[in-house]
C-alpha cells in the first residue's frame, strides 16, 4: 500500500467512545480472538506445532496482538494498552513515582528498598520510550517489563531506574511534538544541574519509541543542545525507515513476505498510518536510517530485532550502516566527536520488540541487552 495516501479529516483526532460504542466495536474483535486462539490449540491437538517453534503461550499471545491490531483502530489499540498497562497492574516489586520536571507526566520506575542491591558495584538511569506506532501506549506501557529488567540488574549488582517517558501521541500531536518532548526529557536529564542525576545515563526505547529516541539524539546533537553523550543507546526493533525505500514500498518477493508471522499489520503500518504521524516521511528527523552522520550520539548502541518482524530488512540494512560507521571506542569521528561502538541482535523466529513481551522463555535471549546496561553502568 502506498505512502502517498490521503489522510481522512476524521482520521486527525481520535474520539473517546461511550460504553455501548465499546462494546459494538470490541466484542466482534474478541470473538474473532477466540476464534483463531481456538484454532491454535486444536491444531497443535492435532501435532502440528508452530513453524517457528513457539510455544502455546507465545503463539496465543501473538494472535491476540495481531488481531486487535488488524482488525480494531487506533481507539481499540489505546484501550488495550491502557488496559495492560493499568494502575492496578503495578508489579508490587516497583514503585512508581512522577518525574519532577515542569510539564513532564513521566514516570520513575525503580525497585522497592528491600530488592535494591545493599552494596551495589555500579548505578544507571535509563531513560526509555515506549513503542506504539506514534498513535498509542503510555509511560506505564511496560510496568511489567521494567520490573524484571531492574531485578535482572539489581542481580548483577546494579541499583537501576527507569525514566519512562509519557510523550504526546500522534494524531493529535504530529511530527515533531513527540521528537521534542522526548529530546527535552533526555537534555533535562542529561543535565547534572537540572535533574540532579550524577552516575551513568542510558536512552532507549522500541519501535516507535527508539524512533523518538534516535532522532531526539541527532536533533540535539545537531543543534549543540546535547549536554553529552549518553554512555549507551538501546534500540529494540526500532522504526528506522518510513520512506519510499522501506520495506512497505518494495514489491520485490522478500519484502511482499517479510512478517508473514508478525503481530504488525503490513496493511496498516505500511499505509495511511505513518502520515498520522508526520507529512515529510523522508524528513532524517522522521526516518532516522536517512540521516547522515550516526556520530556523537552515544558511546555505545545496540539495536536488536526479531528475525521473523515486518520490519527486519530495514532494522538490519540500518544496524549494518550504524556498525560500519562507527570507529570502536577511543577513535574521534561524527559531528559530535568522541569514539563510539555499535553492535546488533538478531533473535530468529521472534516478533517486532520481543524482549518486551514478557514471554518468560525468552529471558535468557535478553542477557545480551542486560550485558549492553551493565557495560553502560561501569564502576560505581
Amino acid at each position: 500500500m502506498p505512502f502517498n495516501l490521503p489522510i481522512r479529516p476524521d482520521l486527525q483526532r481520535v474520539q473517546r467512545r461511550t460504553f455501548t460504542q465499546k462494546v459494538a466495536v470490541g466484542t466482534p474483535i474478541l470473538s474473532i480472538t477466540a476464534v483463531y486462539a481456538l484454532g491454535v490449540v486444536l491444531r497443535r491437538a492435532l501435532g502440528r506445532p508452530h513453524p517457528l517453534g513457539w510455544t502455546l503461550h507465545e503463539e496465543l499471545l501473538i494472535t491476540l496482538m495481531r488481531t486487535l491490531l488488524t482488525r480494531g483502530d487506533i481507539g481499540v489499540w489505546r484501550a488495550f494498552f491502557r488496559n495492560v498497562s493499568s494502575r492496578k497492574r503495578v508489579p508490587p516489586q516497583v514503585e512508581v513515582t512522577p518525574v519532577a520536571r515542569p510539564g513532564s507526566r513521566s514516570l520513575w520506575f525503580e525497585l522497592r528498598a528491600p530488592l535494591r542491591p545493599i552494596a551495589p558495584r555500579a548505578s544507571l538511569t535509563l531513560l526509555f520510550a515506549h513503542g506504539g506506532a506514534f498513535v498509542a501506549g503510555s509511560a506505564r506501557q511496560y510496568q511489567l517489563t521494567y520490573s524484571v529488567w531492574l531485578r535482572q540488574l539489581a542481580a548483577r549488582g546494579i541499583d537501576c531506574r527507569i525514566l519512562s517517558a509519557h510523550y504526546p501521541l500522534a494524531p493529535e500531536h504530529k511530527f515533531p511534538a513527540g521528537r521534542d518532548f522526548v529530546a527535552d526529557e533526555m537534555q533535562w536529564l542529561l543535565d547534572p544541574a537540572a535533574s540532579g542525576v550524577t552516575g551513568p545515563v542510558a536512552v532507549g526505547g522500541d519501535s516507535a519509541g527508539a524512533n523518538l529516541v534516535f532522532s531526539a539524539l541527532a536533533w540535539l546533537r545537531d543543534n549543540g543542545r546535547l549536554p553529552s553523550p549518553p554512555a549507551a543507546c538501546l534500540l529494540v526493533s526500532p522504526a528506522v525507515d518510513m520512506s519510499a525505500s522501506c520495506v512497505f514500498s518494495r514489491t520485490d518477493p522478500e519484502a511482499a513476505a517479510a512478517g508473514a508471522h508478525d503481530y504488525l499489520p503490513r496493511g496498516k503500518i505500511g499505509g495511511a498510518l505513518p502520515h498520522l504521524y508526520a507529512e515529510r516521511l523522508e524528513d532524517p528527523y522522521v526516518s532516522v536510517a536517512l540521516l547522515d552522520d550516526f556520530g556523537g550520539l552515544a558511546s555505545d548502541l545496540l539495536v536488536t530485532a526479531g528475525g521473523a518482524e515486518l520490519m527486519a530488512s530495514d532494522i538490519r540494512a540500518f544496524a549494518k550502516r550504524l556498525r560500519a560507521a562507527a570507529p570502536g571506542r577511543g577513535a574521534v569521528t561524527g559531528a559530535g566527536g568522541g569514539g563510539w561502538s555499535a553492535s546488533y541482535l538478531e533473535e530468529p523466529g521472534r516478533v517486532h520488540s520481543w524482549p518486551m513481551l514478557m514471554l518468560p522463555h525468552l529471558l535468557d535471549k535478553a542477557a545480551p541487552i542486560f550485558d549492553f546496561l551493565e557495560r553502560a553502568a561501569g564502576p560505581v
